[in-house]
């Protein structure tokens, strides 16, 4: 499952992705909020969603405006897809 959260040429993390941009500026909540909407996974238990708004909070907001940016962003969004597949509540689903 991780590889396939990794992989940008699929249409529904492009999308994805796509949203976010549209959307300017991500809190690093709003990027968690995303990732776990995204995978269908609204029952992260609130240790776990801390967990990863720490992590996204290491590096702040996801930012678009520039190229350099939107391919930070878009790594960070890949790499919180990947945390969120490998949460312990969506290996036990």
């Amino acid at each position: 499952m991780s590889a396939l959260v990794a992989d940008l040429e699929r249409p529904g993390v492009g999308e994805m992705i796509g949203r976010l941009r549209a959307n300017g500026p991500t809190t690093p909540a709003g990027l968690v909020d995303a990732c776990v909407d995204f995978l269908g996974a609204p029952d992260v238990d609130d240790e776990t969603r801390s967990s990863l708004e720490r992590r996204a909070a290491e590096q702040g907001d996801l930012a678009w405006t520039t190229p350099a940016e939107s391919e930070t962003s878009s790594e960070r969004v890949v790499d919180m897809l990947k945390l969120v597949v490998s949460a312990r509540e969506l290996q036990l689903a």
